[in-house]
């Protein structure tokens, strides 16, 4: 695992941070564990960040600086996974 800041929007609660933290961690997992991410547990997390950030302007942003800071993207993976009918993703 590499060394950087996760992006974070002053507004959040904490019960919203701890959500989003989640889905860095999901979204690293999918490119970092030999057996990937669980597919339904991402989509599940994906779904509460829509829910946080609402405005898919605020979406993007949080997307492109995670991706800016760790080289990861989280939308990637959730495309991905909407092609896949595996229970598991591993991106190479």
């Amino acid at each position: 695992m590499k060394n950087y800041a996760y992006p974070i929007i002053d507004d959040w609660s904490q019960d919203e941070l701890v959500k989003m933290i989640k889905l860095f961690n999901l979204t690293e997992d999918a490119y970092e564990k030999h057996n990937g991410v669980d597919v339904s547990e991402f989509v599940n997390q994906y779904n509460l960040f829509r829910q946080i950030n609402p405005s898919k302007m605020e979406q993007k942003q949080i997307c492109r600086e995670f991706y800016n800071t760790s080289g990861y993207d989280i939308y990637k993976v959730y495309k991905l996974i909407g092609d896949t009918s595996k229970k598991r993703l591993k991106i190479n």
